[in-house]
């Protein structure tokens, strides 16, 4: 991540509360897969203007359901609300959002 950005929204792999799936009939047998992410936004040295983005992100994302390349793809924040993790030592206002993205195995 690039800190001298100070919009910004950076995505890392959060193995937070992942589970592992047993099928039987294995690994072909799956009929989905999971990750988990974290979203880190950083967005400016205004609170209003952060957490109006940080809200509009999480709005696009709660419970979303789409198709890319033919996959079925739905994607679950798991908290009730962007959470606030402060500023960094520029000012910059962050916040985090855990999401959990299940995909189709084809």
């Amino acid at each position: 991540m690039d800190i001298t950005k100070t919009k910004a929204i950076c995505v890392y792999p959060n193995n937070r509360n992942q589970k592992s799936i047993s099928i039987v009939g294995g690994v072909g047998s799956i009929g989905y897969y999971e990750r988990n992410f974290q979203l880190l936004l950083r967005w400016g040295n205004i609170l209003d203007e952060a957490e109006t983005k940080a809200s509009e992100l999480y709005t696009l994302l709660k419970d979303t359901t789409s198709t890319i390349s033919s996959l079925k793809i739905c994607i679950l924040v798991q908290d009730n609300e962007p959470m606030f993790l402060g500023t960094d030592s520029n000012g910059v206002y962050e916040y985090s959002i855990d999401v959990k993205m299940y995909y189709e195995n084809k």
